[in-house]
């Protein structure tokens, strides 16, 4: 069986990981509401308008096999044992667990970015990142299981 790195970064796959990726996360901030979402909102509109959005299509780029390299941990034991449930299902109980994970590693790459900008505004979103990436897991399970 391939791993979930192997089937995300084939050649024929990877560009519409890269394009489904970013209109999830369109989506994603679009249905964020209260004050924390027109925070979250905002910051995304100011990352989405740097070099008019190649920014964040660059980041997402480089962001992807490292939160692949996070995820194919469960996708093995999902192959293993997740016999009869979605991609999704499998992850709900781990939502918390894989958060931290990708957490982790955005959290490493933010102390290696040179753009005041982008530092400056995920540090601000930074406290109440764990619910917002919980909260978007089911559709990044999702949009991943259309690929395995």
């Amino acid at each position: 069986m391939k791993s979930l790195k192997e089937i995300i970064e084939d050649p024929n796959v990877s560009q519409s990981v890269l394009t489904d990726g970013l209109r999830v996360l369109d989506e994603e901030i679009a249905k964020r509401s209260g004050i924390g979402g027109m925070t979250i909102k905002g910051a995304y509109k100011v990352i989405k308008s740097i070099q008019g959005g190649r920014t964040l299509e660059k980041a997402v780029k480089i962001l992807i096999p490292e939160f692949i390299d996070k995820l194919d941990p469960y996708f093995a034991r999902f192959q293993e044992e997740g016999k009869g449930k979605t991609w999704e299902a499998y992850l709900r109980p781990h939502y918390d667990s894989l958060a931290d994970d990708l957490l982790a590693v955005t959290d490493l790459k933010i102390k290696e970015t040179d753009n005041r900008a982008i530092r400056k505004t995920y540090d601000k979103l930074r406290p109440k990142a764990r619910k917002e990436v919980t909260a978007s897991l089911p559709a990044l399970a999702r949009m991943i299981e259309k690929y395995i």
